[in-house]
């Protein structure tokens, strides 16, 4: 059971998603780069050298396809942020 305060973070974290992903056609590396550091300062996880670059490989390939669904399940799938 999801908590007031638990839904209320993961709704912002959607909407910072979402403002960093129309900004994703311009630069997609650098949208790549903002939704991991969003993701590592919003929720208690670091990621190896080996899993950011996975990471970053993976959303850079979904931001440039413009799927900005996929983005999303995966940022919170990642981050552990789907209770």
């Amino acid at each position: 059971m999801m908590t007031l305060e638990f839904q209320l973070k993961k709704a912002v974290t959607a909407t910072a998603i979402d403002i960093l992903l129309k900004k994703a056609n311009k630069s997609p590396k650098r949208c790549v780069r903002n939704l991991i550091e969003l993701g590592e300062n919003a929720y208690p996880i670091t990621l190896s050298k080996a899993q950011r670059k996975e990471l970053r490989g993976k959303l850079l390939s979904l931001c440039k396809s413009h799927e900005v669904a996929k983005v999303i399940d995966l940022f919170f799938l990642t981050f552990n942020c789907t209770c």
